[in-house]
């Protein structure tokens, strides 16, 4: 026992002594530059990671250690004793570097973002470390970044947006490309918070410290991909900044872990189902070896992601502060009564629910800014349309742009009642030859024509900030703010500018009759592979759709021209008619009475004005006919054109298949 108890020393001794000898070569916490503090708290957590490892052996070596104190060898006994005092020793002094390291970090964090502010803006920081920002010029104080309070002003310019999908759209695309979340991809965001996972996420608080940890891991990523684009400090400060406005009003210093993750992600650069994905993946639990949501679990999701456009004063346009509507909703297209899978939450996110169209509405806007239209605004005139395309489904050849339509401007033959055709990228010749069809269907059926589906999936409006029992336990916790409450008190003008709920229901209405629904939008202009196969694949019951109408154009053309040629007919005959009466006038002028004189002229005036109406009807006619004409013409353009693309196509199909 004595010999085995002085092995199992000597492996001690030397494995303490590598750590003594680690630790004795560290630097002075003084003489650490603030970059390179995260860096030696880690390794300060691995060396006391490897120490708490030898605590099984302290323990079996005490142990042996009595077995021996009773046979008289003090000699051994005191050394086992002694590697005892030198562990807990060494334990005590890395967990004492490993506290001065943090606290270091927060004495000095207000001394690393002092550079976020110029002068005469000062930041200090409150006693819960929550920054604050002093005004030296008019002597104030504020919550909000200087910054912050320009980005908010600004976004009075959208208040002339007459749609709130979009005008929330604008704000927030305004405020990704301020806080640099357009740079930042969310595989980067999502790797940041993996680094350090939690074993219940969705109570998770986190302080002001921990954030700007998240923040600088965060956006230092970002640099390294975009160095010249982003300033890591004020950016890091900013998007502080804005994480409180939203989810800790009353400033008390946490916010919920779940709450960062899914602001930053919605915010980021990614595709949108792969945000869809993440955000049913913070809440879910698994069930049956399946990753399931329950009602509880999906009622917070939706609670911390409808506080986004709320922030902005928009939240009466998406089905206001209540989410039992959208819980409900997402139920009825589960499988199970009691939990949702994944993939029957993307069914339902897919169909652009009301409380989150403006994801959808926002990515397509961020879509639209590289696109341009080689067409021209029938109300402004500009030329070549830039972002957003309107076509008429109602009238050909009557296009609008993105500004004239986000103001609500009308023409003569534009109204907001008619069917309009959303692009965010440039058209092809088979969506020209599908809109041509779908026009020419509305001309014909215009009076037996359905009300349009809807371009989004409505909720019944509930405005009902008060949470049920479950919820309540679920969002309950003693350090967090209530996400729900009413924005702070900078933000107020901009929430007054909300329209009333009657308002977001007219205005909904309009975009579901204006706005096809776009399942598959995505923050990133389509492959041109895709669109070229797109372009070639007109399928053949369209082409037969398509010839149909051009036969029935021609068969209206043929109506027309007799049409045409009746009324030249009857003019020609009502003219000599009134010659004839008029030279019986002039001839009888002296025989007839003025009775009759009266009645002559009378009738006279009425052919006068028949033959008006006549010749004002053929120039219509003519009008109508010519452009008939035109649209044929195009129509067996295109049509050829797509004939010739996919024999094309199926020769070189045929040549591969034979090579």
């Amino acid at each position: 026992a004595v010999e085995e108890l002085r092995h199992k020393c000597d492996r001690l001794h030397a494995h303490l002594l590598e750590t003594e000898l680690a630790y004795a070569h560290k630097p002075q916490i003084k003489a650490l530059n603030v970059e390179q503090v995260p860096a030696e708290i880690e390794q300060a957590k691995q060396l006391l990671s490897k120490l708490m490892s030898c605590k099984p052996s302290i323990h079996d070596i005490l142990q042996v250690a009595q077995t021996v104190e009773r046979e008289y060898d003090i000699h051994v006994t005191n050394r086992a004793q002694e590697l005892n005092e030198r562990w807990e020793h060494s334990v005590a002094l890395t967990s004492q570097r490993i506290q001065l390291l943090q606290d270091s970090i927060k004495n000095t964090a207000s001394d690393i973002y002092s550079s976020s502010v110029e002068y005469p803006w000062q930041r200090a920081a409150s006693i819960n470390k929550i920054p604050y920002y002093i005004n030296h010029s008019d002597q104030t104080t504020s919550w909000d970044h200087p910054k912050m309070h320009e980005l908010m002003a600004s976004f009075a310019n959208f208040n002339d947006i007459r749609f709130s999908a979009y005008r929330t759209a604008m704000k927030l695309r305004t405020l990704q490309k301020c806080l640099c979340l357009d740079l930042t991809s969310l595989s980067n965001i999502i790797s940041v918070f993996a680094e350090h996972e939690v074993l219940n996420p969705i109570n998770k608080t986190i302080d002001v410290v921990e954030i700007l940890d998240y923040l600088h891991k965060i956006f230092e990523k970002t640099s390294n991909e975009h160095p010249q684009l982003i300033n890591v400090i004020s950016t890091v400060d900013l998007t502080l900044n804005w994480l409180l406005n939203i989810y800790d009003i009353n400033r008390t210093g946490t916010i919920r872990l779940l709450s960062m993750k899914m602001a930053l992600a919605l915010l980021s650069r990614g595709y949108i189902e792969e945000k869809y994905r993440y955000l049913f993946s913070l809440g879910a639990c698994i069930n049956n070896n399946r990753e399931v949501l329950d009602r509880q679990r999906l009622s917070v999701l939706f609670q911390q992601a409808i506080v986004i456009p709320k922030q902005l004063g928009e939240v009466a346009a998406f089905g206001g502060s209540s989410v039992e509507p959208s819980v409900q909703s997402c139920f009825e297209y589960a499988h199970d009564p009691d939990v949702i899978t994944a993939d029957d939450f993307l069914e339902w996110v897919k169909l652009e629910p009301q409380s989150l169209v403006w994801l959808p509405v926002m990515h397509r806007l961020a879509a639209s800014e590289v696109a341009k239209h080689e067409a021209r605004c029938n109300i402004c005139k500009v030329y070549p349309i830039l972002g957003f395309r309107y076509r008429s489904l109602r009238h050909f050849n009557c296009d609008i742009c993105q500004n004239c339509f986000f103001s609500g401007k009308l023409t003569k033959i534009f109204k907001m009642a008619d069917p309009l055709q959303e692009y965010y990228t440039e058209t092809t010749s088979s969506e020209d030859i599908r809109d041509f069809f779908r026009i020419f269907k509305n001309k014909v059926w215009a009076k037996t024509r359905k009300t349009p589906k809807l371009g989004y999936l409505p909720l019944p409006h509930v405005f009902d900030n008060t949470l049920s029992t479950s919820e309540q336990q679920i969002l309950s916790s003693p350090t967090l703010a209530s996400p729900i409450t009413a924005p702070s008190e900078p933000h107020i003008e901009v929430a007054q500018q909300s329209s009333s709920l009657t308002e977001s229901d007219d205005e909904h209405m309009i975009i579901a009759q204006h706005c096809k629904n776009l399942n598959n939008a995505v923050n990133k202009s389509p492959h041109p592979n895709e669109r070229v196969v797109r372009s070639t694949s007109l399928d053949h019951e369209e082409r037969i759709e398509l010839e149909a109408i051009i036969c029935d154009l021609e068969d209206e053309n043929r109506l027309l021209q007799n049409e045409y040629e009746r009324l030249c007919q009857e003019h020609r005959e009502q003219s000599l008619i009134l010659n004839e009466q008029q030279e019986q006038l002039l001839f009888n002028d002296n025989q007839l009475d003025v009775y009759n004189d009266r009645k002559m002229l009378r009738e006279a005036k009425q052919l006068r004005q028949h033959k008006i109406k006549l010749e004002q009807r053929m120039k219509i006619l003519e009008e109508h006919n010519k452009q008939l004409g035109k649209q044929m013409k195009r129509s067996k353009q295109l049509l050829s054109k797509e004939v010739m693309i996919i024999s094309l196509s199926s020769i070189q199909c045929s040549i591969l298949q034979k090579s």
